[in-house]
């Protein structure tokens, strides 16, 4: 059986007026910002900060994102992301980013996303060097 991912707290926010459409609930891009703000915090929490990119050249980029919404969140909300690595590969990680209203308690999205390691001196995919790799492991455990 597969081990459970640790899932770290990546965000926490509240949803305003103009963060909704014209059904009075949060628009899809407002989620993408939310999920993309918490992989940030993610990948700073395995070593991936931006001093760090600025000091190696070594950063990431998104390859794939999934999200999943499943009860919607409406203005006033206060909301928070609970964030893990569910995979480790020689290149990309697996994440997930759940989306919870915070006073209520129900999950409102989930995003699955890939993250590859990124030479940003010479624009391609790379390894993950081993403290980020061993980070990101030791998170699943």
């Amino acid at each position: 059986m597969a081990e459970a991912p640790q899932l770290i707290e990546t965000y926490r926010g509240i949803v305003y007026p103009w963060d909704c459409d014209v059904m009075g609930h949060v628009n899809v891009a407002v989620y993408t910002r939310i999920f993309d703000e918490a992989n940030w915090h993610l990948h700073s929490s395995l070593g991936l900060t931006r001093a760090y990119i600025e000091e190696t050249g070594h950063g990431f980029v998104a390859l794939e994102n999934r999200a999943v919404y499943k009860r919607e969140l409406r203005a006033g909300a206060l909301v928070r992301v609970e964030s893990a690595v569910t995979e480790v590969r020689e290149k990309t990680l697996l994440v997930l980013h759940r989306l919870y209203h915070a006073e209520e308690g129900y999950l409102a999205a989930e995003n699955e996303g890939v993250t590859c390691a990124f030479d940003m001196r010479a624009r391609r995919a790379m390894p993950w060097p081993d403290a980020i790799r061993s980070a990101a492991e030791a998170t699943r455990t």
